[in-house]
């Protein structure tokens, strides 16, 4: 029996060496702002002579990785594991009225105790393999419908919607109760081929309409802050009701441009406090 007890103590000893040896995963905030504040459903802001509020503001993001001292490491999305096969592939942001998503937890396992995580890369999109599967049939975070479009086009990679119920008067002093206004921006591959719009193409499409995010002095502590002012910049979202990121579209134009998918993206960062 003692020589039992103390196979049973060595186990268990054991045991609780290992975990107090496994890495916790850690945690990428991110958080949507304008004009320096932060922005939630609950709050509102002026534009083009309105009052508005999110109803949606969501987007997917892919090919997560983290630069130490020394190499990038790529990483997975910790809740879901191997188990998942879009482990790779994170939706952030809220419907307004549901649950909000505004933080990623990421495994730590590769991830060396000296290294210093001084950047972060990921795109804004769905990789093409999976971008125009059943979204019924995809597991999480795919699995979200009115985050696609068809087979055809695939998924809205980024759908921001703003309404509005009340104009600012003359002397911008006095609110003013005028009809619903509705504004939105969906981000997603155009100039796709396929015989239909419920059938997946056979090649990438002409305009991926993906961005890629890159920061530089990444500081794991503080949320990557989403900047919807830049996003929506010298653009009136009275005059113009959306976006669905037609290349033909002058509006659209200007959000491809701002949010990263012309030119450099101004939309993601990381403001230094």
């Amino acid at each position: 029996m003692t020589i039992l007890r103390y196979i049973i103590l060595y186990l268990v000893c054991l045991t609780l060496f290992s975990c107090s040896e496994e890495k916790q995963p850690f945690v990428i905030k991110f958080s949507p702002t304008i004009d320096r504040a932060e922005l939630n459903c609950n709050q509102s802001f002026s534009k083009n002579n309105r009052h508005w509020q999110l109803s949606q503001l969501q987007f997917y993001i892919y090919d997560l990785k983290i630069k130490g001292s020394s190499r990038w490491f790529r990483l997975t999305n910790a809740k879901d594991g191997n188990q998942n096969a879009n482990a790779d592939i994170f939706l952030i942001g809220e419907v307004c009225g549901q649950e909000a998503n505004w933080q990623i937890l990421v495994k730590n396992e590769d991830l060396p105790e000296t290294e210093e995580l001084d950047e972060i890369e990921f795109k804004v999109g769905v990789p093409f393999d999976r971008n125009h599967l059943n979204p019924i049939t995809q597991p999480y975070p795919l699995n979200q419908p009115d985050m696609f479009w068809t087979w055809q086009m695939g998924y809205k990679f980024f759908r921001i919607e703003l309404k509005s119920k009340q104009t600012i008067d003359s002397d911008e002093k006095n609110l003013i109760e005028d009809t619903n206004h509705f504004w939105m921006f969906h981000l997603g591959s155009t100039g796709c081929q396929s015989p239909s719009p419920v059938r997946a193409p056979g090649k990438e499409c002409k305009h991926p309409n993906q961005v890629q995010v890159q920061l530089q002095n990444f500081n794991i502590n503080q949320a990557i802050t989403l900047d919807i002012g830049q996003l929506i910049d010298d653009i009136n979202i009275v005059d113009y009701p959306g976006c669905q990121s037609s290349p033909d579209d002058p509006l659209c134009e200007q959000l491809l441009n701002n949010v990263g998918v012309n030119g450099k993206q101004q939309v993601f960062m990381q403001v230094s406090r």
